[in-house]
């Protein structure tokens, strides 16, 4: 996983340095490049983010790793090279549910995150919770928040903060 983010990164800066300075670092972005090495990261995501979500939310986290081992990341990471390669016939059928996975998708992951340091910030639950749906509260805040967020980010956008 170490290494997705890796590539991840390489990838940022490289594209990144295309935008600025008009010329990459080291090879011309392309938005299937942008596309794998988004979907290796959120892989890491879900396996960092996720172990760490469930011992700070939960009494009894379930005491097991997102990823078993390496043939299950293995399988994940072929899963996200089928899907990518999918994406990449740019097939119609293929849009509306890719536009909204790449909406929902993140919107879900700052709303665990919001949610998490929501219940750090605000003593919530300090013994955690017994059963998700004790969560379920917390985690509409999360969201909450997250929109609130984007929102700003878009209004500072708007007026050409950045």
């Amino acid at each position: 996983m170490a290494g997705f983010l890796l590539l991840w990164g390489i990838d940022g800066l490289n594209s990144f340095a295309d935008f600025w300075r008009g010329e990459p670092l080291l090879y011309p972005p392309a938005n299937w490049l942008r596309l794998a090495t988004g979907f290796f990261y959120g892989l890491c995501w879900g396996g960092w983010f996720v172990p760490i979500f469930n011992s700070l939310m939960f009494r009894n986290p379930y005491p097991c790793r997102s990823v078993e081992n390496f043939w299950e990341l293995a399988f994940l990471a072929s899963l996200g090279a089928g899907l990518v390669g999918l994406v990449g016939k740019e097939w119609p059928f293929l849009f509306y549910p890719t536009a909204f996975l790449s909406l929902v998708g993140p919107l879900l992951l700052l709303g665990a995150l919001n949610a998490l340091l929501l219940k750090l910030a605000f003593n919530l639950h300090p013994d955690g919770v017994e059963e998700g749906r004790e969560i379920f509260p917390l985690y509409l805040a999360g969201i909450g928040l997250s929109l609130v967020e984007i929102l700003a980010i878009n209004l500072v956008r708007l007026k050409g903060g950045f």
